[in-house]
């Protein structure tokens, strides 16, 4: 798969990042409420938009509407969202990589990952019946976004490879790795999908001199674990974290 990735511009607003919100659309929207962004300030989502929660297609319907609105809203590919779309890309016989998946290889796998939340929020019995514009939002989401200061990623990068910034697989699915500052350009990585404790996280917010990454992801998805089930947006120039706590129902899924 071909990489997508973009330099972003610089912005004289706030510079928010989102973390995994998988369809839990009501803490979505209290978060991006909380952070109020205006027409100067970015709002990066960190991906996995899709699954385990209770209102996938009100989650992207939120996007599309914030950016009708205005709100400059970029999004990554998470594994999640990657998984959706090959489920429908493989089903549909589209060409490419998806050509070597048989559509109920794609599907099952899909669904074992917290896909069928997301068939129920669309009243879908299949992913086909789902509209594309839904899967024309994903084939827009990059695989990483740079600026001077950050590098943006679902999960991470390899930087034990030569080049960490040619697999895209690791861009969506990689949970250990250590941040080499000569080939990040001496900048932190921004990242998702490993789901940890929110002490873990606000201390390494606390301390940007220490660390060389700032994770994101608290599992939103989780239920009875204290230390987790939020959903988080870091701002990248002031350092400030805000916190949102879960305002839906959880699904079985």
């Amino acid at each position: 798969m071909e990489v997508r990735s973009k330099k972003l511009p610089n912005i004289t607003g706030n510079n928010w990042v989102i973390g995994d919100i998988h369809g839990y659309v009501n803490t979505f929207k209290s978060l991006v409420q909380k952070i109020a962004p205006g027409p100067d300030d970015r709002v990066i989502l960190l991906g996995d938009l899709v699954d385990r929660g209770p209102d996938v297609k009100g989650v992207l319907d939120a996007i599309i509407q914030y950016r009708q609105e205005g709100i400059d809203m970029p999004s990554l590919r998470g594994n999640h969202d990657d998984l959706m779309y090959k489920s429908w890309a493989s089903s549909k016989g589209r060409k490419g990589l998806f050509q070597k998946l048989r559509p109920n290889e794609a599907h099952k796998g899909w669904e074992r990952m917290g896909g069928k939340s997301t068939l129920m929020s669309f009243g879908a019995g299949k992913v086909t019946q789902i509209g594309e514009e839904y899967f024309r939002l994903i084939e827009e989401m990059y695989h990483y976004l740079e600026d001077d200061d950050f590098l943006y990623v679902h999960a991470g990068f390899d930087f034990k490879r030569e080049n960490p910034f040619e697999n895209v697989e690791d861009m969506m699915w990689i949970r250990d790795f250590q941040v080499d500052f000569d080939k990040s350009g001496g900048r932190k990585v921004v990242h998702g999908h490993t789901p940890l404790d929110i002490e873990f996280i606000q201390d390494v917010v606390a301390h940007p001199e220490r660390d060389r990454f700032i994770a994101l992801d608290n599992g939103i998805s989780f239920v009875n674990m204290p230390n987790k089930g939020r959903l988080l947006a870091y701002e990248t120039k002031s350092g400030r974290l805000v916190i949102q706590g879960k305002q839906d129902p959880d699904t079985p899924f």
